[in-house]
């Protein structure tokens, strides 16, 4: 099958530089990996041929079946390029639609996927699915039944006021993961490392340190407080770990802990590599995963836990929910409060960090429920063994080679669906020049009369050079240009200079008009 990929930085990390590593670069980068081994052919659609060079450098290595596609070079070939099915790595699936309908001009069925659902512009991209002619072949693809509900709702309410919008289809996929490698190193050198010792029961909690959009993992350290209370515990040790976004954070951890009398038992480790990860999720005996905030919709974490053998301990949260079953973890009990709240007010109007935050402190979790399990973890061995037995079960059916033949699956019957229906073609929303004309004097048409100036004459005489913006240089051509001088040294028609040439229309009229807007090129009456 051959998929393109309509691909925008911001869902995948490229950089070279240390950045804070969110669980849509990952998910997204596992799932590149995943359609890769699969078999299918991919064409990656970037903006510039300056991102494709670099993209294709970056993917060489790991993705040889790939192929990096500009803008540029599948507008003069979109045969060439064309897929069986559109996707981006995010909600955004109008501007798949923008590709279908202005560049394939075909039925083609298009898929997204969610991630995080707590921005506020989520409205936004459902409202502009939604008015930017969705059809029956396409779908989002939703990585937890939490979150389809969401999105439907979001499509509900917009729906409401736009009677003639169609509803897009929505499919549970949840996301996958790739198999955890293994640490050949002894587990009593790897904890050795790590500073801990043979008999310490180790609970581990990974992820994105931030109390705003991620989990507030006070509340964890006030019930392992009180989990240690009884003595028969003090050999229970805490690990919490992952990348940090910002070094306050960390520095009020370790005030709380030392506050709280916890140094000895809670160990905080920011910014982690992936070697440190697998060594911690070899050496621990469970996972704990306190959750909070709406922006979390799945939980790879969780997932790295399981595949590693590790029992979990989650709150009864979003996606988590759909991830840890009774074969291989305790879900605890959250609750929020119903009726009036003084942040209805005012939420709307914050940033998404702060408004993740004030809702997030309006959730919890049950404290007694928390210290019970985590008794029962360090109690029971034989549910501890049974519960790690299933751990590696469930992990192992949201492995990639798994989860993308679902995705196989659901492209397949919109492809069929698509087959039956036909394709009409329909005036985009998006339509820039048609918003913007208002603020031009007049437009040149095909019957207006262009004529070289006295700077063109230099151009084509090779007496001033001319550089082009690196994103113009592609598009710009130097044949073309100089055909269009030559024609123009007598004044004629635009429909007349355009005769004749060998390129499409609006490649024509692009350097018609960088002619005229540089000088060398005028209008004449």
């Amino acid at each position: 099958m051959k998929i393109g990929i309509l691909f925008f930085s911001d869902t995948y990390f490229v950089g070279d530089q240390n950045q804070s590593v969110m669980g849509r670069f990952v998910a997204n980068d596992s799932f590149l990996k995943g359609l890769h081994d699969a078999g299918h052919s991919v064409f990656i659609y970037v903006s510039t041929s300056t991102e494709a060079q670099y993209l294709s450098e970056k993917f060489a290595k790991r993705f040889e079946n790939f192929k990096i596609v500009s803008l540029h070079e599948l507008y003069l070939a979109p045969k060439l390029y064309e897929p069986d099915v559109l996707h981006i790595l995010s909600p955004n699936l109008y501007k798949c639609f923008y590709l279908r309908d202005h560049v394939f001009k075909k039925m083609i069925p298009v898929t997204g996927v969610t991630h995080s659902l707590g921005h506020q512009p989520y409205l936004e991209w459902v409202l502009l699915n939604l008015i930017n002619n969705p059809m029956p072949c396409d779908a989002l693809i939703c990585t937890s039944p939490t979150a389809r509900s969401v999105v439907e709702n979001f499509q509900e309410r917009m729906i409401q006021k736009l009677q003639a919008a169609a509803k897009l289809k929505t499919k549970v996929i949840p996301l996958g993961i790739l198999p955890v490698l293994p640490i050949n190193t002894p587990r009593q050198e790897v904890r050795a490392r790590h500073g801990l010792s043979d008999d310490a029961f180790c609970f581990l909690w990974i992820g994105r340190f931030s109390y705003s959009s991620k989990a507030d993992l006070a509340p964890l350290f006030l019930a392992f407080r009180e989990f240690l209370k009884n003595q028969k515990y003090k050999n229970a040790r805490l690990i919490c770990a992952g990348s940090s976004e910002r070094s306050e954070e960390i520095n009020l951890l370790n005030t709380l802990l030392t506050d709280w009398q916890l140094n000895d038992f809670i160990i905080l480790k920011p910014d982690i590599t992936d070697c440190d990860k697998n060594e911690l999720l070899a050496l621990s005996d469970c996972f704990v995963a306190p959750s909070d905030n709406i922006q979390e919709t799945f939980g790879l974490s969780l997932l790295e836990a399981l595949d590693s053998g590790l029992p979990v301990i989650a709150n009864d949260w979003d996606g988590f929910r759909s991830i840890v079953d009774e074969t291989c973890g305790l879900l605890i009990p959250t609750c929020h409060i119903e009726g009036k709240h003084p942040l209805d007010s005012s939420l709307g109007l914050h940033l998404n960090s702060v408004y993740h935050l004030l809702l997030a402190q309006s959730v919890a979790f049950n404290h007694e429920n928390l210290v019970n399990a985590l008794q029962t973890m360090m109690d029971d061995p034989a549910l501890r063994t049974k519960l790690a037995e299933g751990a590696k079960k469930r992990a192992a059916s949201f492995y990639w080679d798994k989860i993308i033949l679902k995705y196989g699956e659901l492209w397949q019957q919109l492809i069929e669906r698509a087959l039956s229906q036909t394709f009409v073609e329909v005036e985009s929303t998006i339509n820039f020049r048609a918003d913007f004309s208002p603020y031009w004097t007049n437009e040149i048409s095909s019957q207006t009369n262009l004529v070289v100036t006295g700077s063109g004459e230099e151009l084509l005489k090779g007496v001033i050079p001319v550089r082009f913006y690196a994103e113009m240089e592609e598009w710009i051509e130097a044949n073309i240009i100089k055909e269009l001088l030559l024609k123009s040294l007598v004044p004629l028609s635009m429909a007349a200079l355009k005769k004749d040439l060998l390129a499409d229309d609006g490649i024509i009229h692009l350097h018609l008009m960088w002619l005229i807007k540089y000088g060398f090129m005028k209008t004449v009456t």
